[in-house]
């Protein structure tokens, strides 16, 4: 049995030299593996993306009530503001959707457990 040099969490463990050698042989086989590895071609990467776009959730579909972004009237009311003559629904904050789920499991009237 030989204690092995190299350091990292096994560094107190005794192998023998048939157990180093195959440990040394799958290493290199890994390291051969790595390098000729194909990079991913674009398909998968639009793939990827699609999956990690956000789906957009407006206020009026969460409480109920038509909010607006406000830069139609803040631009109209203010020099420093773009100017935009269209009110375009604002999306839903974090705490919104929230409120509406609490809402809607309270309506349930059943007990929950976490």
């Amino acid at each position: 049995l030989q204690q092995t040099d190299k350091s990292g969490p096994s560094t107190n463990v005794l192998h023998s030299v048939t157990a180093t050698r195959i440990m040394e042989q799958i290493q290199a086989q890994t390291r051969k593996d790595n390098k000729t590895k194909r990079p991913q071609t674009d398909d998968s990467n639009d793939n990827a993306n699609a999956n990690n776009k956000k789906l957009k959730i407006f206020a009026d579909d969460v409480t109920g009530v038509k909010f607006t972004s406000g830069k139609a009237t803040g631009s109209f009311t203010s020099t420093a503001m773009e100017v935009t003559s269209e009110n375009a629904i604002r999306e839903a904050t974090q705490e919104e959707i929230l409120q509406s789920q609490f809402r809607l499991m309270k309506s349930l009237k059943e007990k929950g457990y976490v």
